[in-house]
C-alpha cells in the first residue's frame, strides 16, 4: 500500500485542515493527462472518495483516495512533499529506493 513520509503526512493534513471543506474530504489520486499528452497521476482536493476508492490514512484524521486505476501502480511507493513557502511538491519514489526518485 501506498506509505506517506511525516513530510507527506504534513502537507496533506495543512491543506485539508480548512473549515471550508465538508467533513470527509480528503486529496485524490488519479490518473490524468500530463502536459506531454501521456497518462501520469494528479492530485486534488475532493469532497469525499468516489466508488472504488482505496483510503490511505495521511493522520489527523484525513485520508488519500486512491482511484482504482492507480491503486496497483502505488502499492509499492512512498509519498513523498517539498515545501517552499506555501507551496507544496508532491513526489513519488519506490519503498526500497532509500529515499531517492
Amino acid at each position: 500500500m501506498l506509505t506517506l513520509t511525516p513530510t507527506a503526512s504534513a502537507a496533506v493534513n495543512a491543506l485539508l485542515d480548512n473549515p471550508d471543506l465538508p467533513e470527509g474530504a480528503g486529496l485524490r489520486l488519479q490518473v490524468q493527462p500530463g502536459t506531454d499528452g501521456r497518462a501520469g497521476i494528479g492530485i486534488e482536493i475532493v469532497p469525499a472518495p468516489q466508488d472504488g476508492d482505496q483510503l490511505v490514512p495521511a493522520g489527523d484524521g484525513h485520508d488519500l483516495y486512491l482511484s482504482p486505476e492507480v491503486t496497483g501502480a502505488l502499492e509499492d511507493q512512498v509519498l513523498d512533499a517539498d515545501l517552499k513557502d506555501v507551496r507544496v511538491s508532491f513526489s513519488l519514489h519506490r519503498a526500497d529506493s532509500g529515499g531517492q526518485r
